[in-house]
């Protein structure tokens, strides 16, 4: 499994992505406890407010993500459909799974 975070700047109007971490503890580390506990992140080399952040979205993928977040946007939506458990074995490529709420 891959993990990626996906999150959108007030001021801009493209979703960004930080894609392919190897676990969830390393998503935790270096993305969540910074967000959770001092309401700053470092985002591709550039320190954001938590009030910066329009959405923020950790997905858990089969392969290595996408960079279009509208790819993976509809991996999920089809996941949601057709089961985990169906796309994970026999479509991995296609499997995306939204697990911002488990972390």
């Amino acid at each position: 499994m891959y993990y990626s975070v996906f999150f959108k700047l007030k001021t801009e109007e493209n979703v960004r992505g930080i894609l392919n971490f190897s676990s969830k503890e390393e998503i935790v580390e270096k993305i969540y406890n910074p967000y959770k506990n001092s309401g700053k992140l470092e985002l591709e080399n550039e320190i954001v407010s938590k009030e910066d952040i329009e959405f923020l979205q950790i997905v858990e993928t089969g392969l290595q993500a996408p960079e279009n977040y509208l790819n993976v946007k509809r991996y999920i939506k089809e996941t949601k459909q057709l089961g985990e458990k169906f796309l994970n074995e026999r479509f991995p490529n296609y499997y995306a799974k939204d697990i911002t709420d488990e972390i």
